[in-house]
């Protein structure tokens, strides 16, 4: 009988994954704030992890970025509206995009 509880190793894998993303939050902001200093440029940035996609938040509003983020708390209403928003808008706008909300 299979068991229903996560094996020993792929708790494992998903604590090691989250260790990952942790040490990446530094380097993906910086990342981020260098794509915000060159005013030509739209961009979208993908995230899986909520603390990701809040780091990179915290940093756009840490830099006055004017920014949508969607991910799977957006209602789906919401996301046609921020999607129309990204393609159309005169001004630059980074779009933070969970990968679970990107079937857009």
């Amino acid at each position: 009988m299979m068991s229903s509880r996560p094996s020993t190793r792929t708790k494992y894998a998903s604590t090691c994954n989250f260790s990952v993303v942790l040490l990446q939050l530094g380097p993906v902001k910086e990342y981020v704030k260098m794509l915000t200093e060159n005013a030509d440029v739209k961009f979208i940035v993908f995230g899986h992890h909520r603390v990701m996609l809040d780091s990179i938040t915290e940093q756009l509003v840490d830099d006055n970025i004017t920014f949508i983020r969607i991910d799977g708390s957006t209602l789906a209403v919401d996301r046609a509206v921020y999607q129309f928003l990204f393609i159309y808008t005169v001004t630059i706008v980074p779009l933070v995009l969970g990968l679970n909300a990107s079937s857009l």
